[in-house]
């Protein structure tokens, strides 16, 4: 009898351990894992033989999440939506931010992505991908996510070692737009620092999602308010969405003077924008010159994000 309440026991000990595992391995492959990211104009201006690096915070419902283990990470790269432009990168490092996300009431915890540029090149570069893709592969599965955008230029110099022109006054001109700060025009006082007279011939905004509207550009005496209104500086109604009037500038620059221009933007692009460098062509002596400038925040301000916005890849942990 004894036996027989020892052999039963037994049975019912594997019955319940049977049942606890299937519960353990049920819960453990239904875990859903969720990866988002917040859609950025990401610019790249650098000299040919710089390395350059990239920060793109990415956000996981679950700090168990694969993807955000370094170690399980073979292979980054940031693409265009076909795949026809391919970025290779080293992901360097990922740090977790300690920011917390709240997305439709659940939490999404935000980590940077450090990386760094793999190509290498001896000759200018000028890439430009509207819709950017971040492509993360471990050994069994991968991710792409939509960061935003991207604008990669690599360029021989950043001016002519001289110094022939200078920007002496930059800062933007801010509009409410649907509730929301938007850059729509920049001021800029251009100083010609030589002997010789030059000419503006273009201006060009190294962000793929907006433009200057050159055939707009206005010649003005006087540095209004970052506030004030685009339509009221240029004496007509103005809207930022629709088609940049591109017109070959031919704005000219005596010896040492120093002119201001108000530059009316095209918003072109999807991608919320506030920061972007600038380059300019002017003639001199005959020669056409260029001057850089590198990526630069004009405003500060809190992007109005909205449930469509996110994009969010999900996988099951199995």
């Amino acid at each position: 009898m004894r036996k027989r309440n020892i052999i039963f026991a037994s049975l019912i000990g594997v019955a319940v351990l049977v049942f606890v595992l299937s519960i353990v391995l049920f819960s453990k492959g239904s875990d859903t894992y969720k990866l988002t990211t917040i859609k950025q104009a990401y610019n790249v201006l650098s000299l040919v033989n710089e390395k350059d690096e990239i920060v793109i915070p990415i956000y996981s419902n679950n700090k168990k999440c694969d993807f955000v283990d370094k170690k399980k990470v073979a292979n980054c790269s940031i693409t265009d939506t076909l795949e026809d432009n391919v970025f290779k990168l080293s992901l360097t490092d990922i740090t977790s931010s300690g920011n917390v996300l709240k997305i439709s009431g659940e939490e999404f915890y935000e980590y940077e992505y450090h990386f760094t540029f793999l190509g290498e090149y001896t000759e200018e570069v000028r890439s430009l991908i509207d819709k950017a893709y971040l492509k993360i592969e471990l050994k069994e599965k991968e991710v792409r996510l939509c960061i935003g955008s991207l604008s990669y230029y690599k360029v021989l110099n950043y001016g002519d070692g001289i110094n022939n022109l200078d920007l002496v006054c930059l800062k933007a001109i801010v509009n409410e737009l649907d509730d929301e700060k938007t850059i729509v025009g920049v001021v800029m006082g251009l100083k010609n620092n030589s002997y010789d007279g030059l000419t503006i011939s273009n201006i060009n905004l190294l962000d793929v999602n907006l433009k200057a509207s050159s055939g707009e550009i206005k010649i003005i005496n006087e540095v209004p308010s970052s506030t004030d209104d685009i339509s009221a500086l240029l004496g007509y109604e103005y809207k930022v969405s629709g088609v940049a009037i591109d017109n070959a500038l031919d704005i000219s620059l005596d010896s040492y003077e120093v002119k201001y221009l108000l530059v009316p933007l095209k918003r072109v692009g999807d991608v919320y924008t506030n920061r972007f460098g600038l380059q300019i062509d002017y003639l001199i002596n005959g020669k056409t010159m260029t001057y850089y400038l590198d990526d630069f925040l004009y405003f500060k301000a809190n992007q109005n994000l909205k449930l469509e916005d996110f994009e969010i890849f999900t996988y099951e942990n199995n």
